[in-house]
């Protein structure tokens, strides 16, 4: 993997715990590496991400904070199930990496099954890094 180079990161982000660790790796990958950052959001059909307070926002708000620090920074809005919006978007973007968070239960020590990142880790095309 000595010629193995990352030029294109998809970014999977919730909003949550995990989600934001997940922000803060990739944003330090895509310096290190002057990646482009594709932030990936993906919402439930007929879902409003809009609404104050809610992971739109969130997203929104990590956007212009990660451009605010010169990254090459776009945002993908979703209506799909996550990990499938997840593949979707790094086949699209061609993507050298996926980032993903995960929200662990305290008393797992890996990724849980039927989650997100776990749907992502087994299908994914390309190297994942998974944020706990």
């Amino acid at each position: 993997m000595e010629d193995w180079r990352v030029e294109t990161i998809v970014l999977g982000y919730d909003g949550s715990q995990g989600g934001d660790h997940a922000a803060r790796l990739a944003a330090a990958i895509a310096t290190r590496e002057r990646a482009r950052l594709v932030v990936t959001t993906a919402f439930p059909h007929g879902y409003d991400p809009t609404k104050p307070g809610e992971t739109g926002e969130k997203a929104m708000a990590l956007i212009d904070q990660l451009a605010s620090q010169g990254l090459d920074v776009e945002q993908e809005i979703l209506f799909a199930p996550p990990g499938e919006a997840l593949l979707a978007a790094a086949e699209r973007h061609r993507a050298d990496l996926i980032v993903v968070g995960c929200r662990a239960h305290p008393h797992t020590a890996g990724v849980l099954p039927g989650s997100t990142c776990e749907h992502v880790v087994r299908r994914a095309r390309v190297p994942v890094l998974v944020a706990h």
